[in-house]
């Protein structure tokens, strides 16, 4: 029997429509492949959207990790251990059970938590890359014969080596993009999310080589608190010549001066900066920087950028840019 014209067209609407959504879902398929997923949460007041969490590791899995070395390295708050995931190597900072050094839990738990709040607020390439944390229980949480005393708290963070920047080689290059780096890395931390940041605890060995770059790997000891002056004082306490700025709002909020009233107490302000460069100079730069090291026509350009670290006379910005000149003549030759 012959179809109508109608159940033709009728047909061939249907084969129509059926290879159109076909190539949409093919094309929805291979977009997707490109862009990161999203995960979408409705309510009834507002719909909006949440990105998938950014760290890789949490309580339901650091389990997986293989631990290979207990207890490599750490500090006064924690121990370090080593492991593998999936073929990558791996740190585990973890609450030891028997350090003491003086320390209470209490202590130890709020310095521990605290480097993990750091880094999560703090993002820079120069500053460790943390995976993930868990948190169980803290030292408080104990119950019964106080069989649980020990706290259970532990962070993921990317593996890197311990080095000495006055033996290791590096080229005239490595040399000044390190020192790139680092610089960059006060500046970030002069104007970060949180304040400019004071590294209270500044030793080499809070440093690791990651990939070829120096990272800072502790957080605990960093503070964005400045050093504090009185304005009614006729000369500058504040260390490096830093002026006695008044409090701002949210440094008000956090001292023992009562809202509204005429208070004394003040900020020096920028001397975070300036000991983070002085300390970051005896530690790094003048062994990176060494005029010795370098062709003739850098060591003039050193020698006076090298002078003004050492009295601390450099603004980070132009410490910076000055780096940036000299790491400019060296790619063009």
């Amino acid at each position: 029997m012959r179809r109508s014209t109608c159940e033709v067209l009728a047909a061939g609407f249907r084969i129509t429509f059926f290879i159109t959504v076909v190539l949409l879902l093919l094309r929805t398929s291979l977009i997707s492949r490109n862009i990161p997923r999203v995960k979408q949460y409705f309510t009834f007041e507002n719909n909006y959207k949440v990105t998938e969490e950014k760290y890789i590791f949490n309580c339901t899995n650091m389990d997986k990790i293989r631990i290979t070395k207990y207890e490599v390295g750490g500090g006064r708050s924690k121990v370090v251990d080593i492991g593998y995931f999936n073929g990558q190597v791996l740190a585990v900072k973890r609450l030891s059970i028997l350090k003491q050094e003086g320390m209470g839990w209490e202590s130890r738990q709020m310095f521990f938590m605290k480097e993990i709040i750091m880094r999560d607020q703090l993002e820079h390439s120069s500053i460790i890359k943390m995976y993930g944390f868990c948190l169980r229980h803290l030292h408080i949480d104990y119950q019964g014969q106080n069989l649980l005393k020990y706290s259970d708290i532990s962070a993921v963070y990317e593996y890197g080596n311990a080095f000495d920047v006055r033996t290791k080689y590096f080229t005239i290059q490595e040399r000044l993009r390190h020192a790139l780096e680092l610089a960059d890395l006060l500046s970030y931390l002069h104007s970060s999310p949180l304040g400019s940041m004071l590294i209270v605890d500044f030793k080499s060995d809070h440093f690791l080589m990651v990939n070829n770059r120096i990272k800072l790997i502790d957080l605990d000891y960093i503070s964005n608190v400045e050093h504090g002056c009185h304005l009614n004082q006729t000369f500058t306490p504040c260390p490096f010549n830093c002026p006695c700025e008044p409090l701002n709002k949210v440094e008000r909020s956090t001292t023992f001066c009562e809202p509204g009233s005429n208070c004394n107490v003040g900020v020096c302000r920028g001397c975070n900066v300036r000991f983070n460069i002085y300390n970051m100079y005896n530690t790094f730069l003048k062994y990176l920087l060494e005029p010795s090291v370098f062709p003739v026509e850098s060591r003039r350009s050193l020698t006076d950028l090298l002078s003004r670290l050492l009295n601390n006379s450099v603004k980070i910005e132009e410490f910076v840019n000055g780096l940036i000149s000299i790491l400019r003549i060296h790619t063009k030759g």
